[in-house]
């Protein structure tokens, strides 16, 4: 595991989340679920009336997705884009790098 992954497992674990996963931890779908669990947390705070607390989620979004999801997402989307043979992984890829890019754009913009 590089310093990338050891870093997301940091992070993982800060929230108290169960490492039992059979993926690097930097995997893809990993750290999207761990951007849903984030958003989720956010939410709620803002629900309970914890601005604080709400912001702080929010900031570490923007920290993960800039330290992480938006530095390899795009290169990736454009190899799997290049590569797919169906249209579905195409346009996948293509809704997974907008989400990135354009999240971390509102989020920075907020």
């Amino acid at each position: 595991m590089g310093e990338s992954a050891m870093d997301v497992r940091r992070r993982y674990r800060e929230e108290c989340l169960d490492l039992n996963i059979k993926e690097a931890p930097d995997h893809i779908a990993i750290e999207l679920e761990f951007m849903y669990f984030l958003i989720h947390k956010e939410t709620e705070a803002t629900l309970d009336n914890a601005p604080a607390a709400a912001a702080g989620y929010m900031r570490k979004q923007i920290d993960f997705l800039g330290t992480h999801l938006c530095r390899w997402v795009p290169g990736f989307s454009q190899k799997v884009g290049a590569n797919a043979r169906t249209q579905f992984y195409r346009k996948l890829a293509n809704l997974t790098e907008t989400f990135a890019v354009n999240d971390l754009r509102s989020l920075t913009a907020a």
